[in-house]
């Protein structure tokens, strides 16, 4: 779940947002890791100039390789972050999705 720490420059509105955000992320790669049987965790990453850094917002996610190599970015929360995450990592993996 996403850390609630106080960000400077941040309204209370922005960190509720990046909350529920990384909430929904953080619970579509669980459901993810269960439909595929592969190790995936969630890592909520509160740097503040981070997110500009890889490409995406404050509400998108990255999929990273466990050698570091990014292999999938949604700048903004998707509709269906679980849909898109396992479409992504189906294809990394050559995994056939219905």
């Amino acid at each position: 779940m996403a850390n609630s720490r106080f960000q400077p420059g941040r309204s209370a509105t922005s960190r509720r947002r990046v909350a529920t955000a990384a909430a929904s992320c953080s619970c579509a790669a669980q459901e993810v890791a269960v439909r595929l049987l592969v190790p995936l965790s969630a890592v909520v990453i509160e740097a503040p100039d981070w997110p500009g850094q890889v490409g995406i917002t404050d509400r998108g996610a990255l999929l990273v390789r466990p050698d570091q190599i990014g292999t999938w970015r949604a700048p903004i929360a998707p509709p269906d972050p679980a849909d898109d995450l396992i479409r992504a990592l189906a294809r990394v993996l050559g995994r056939t999705v219905g």
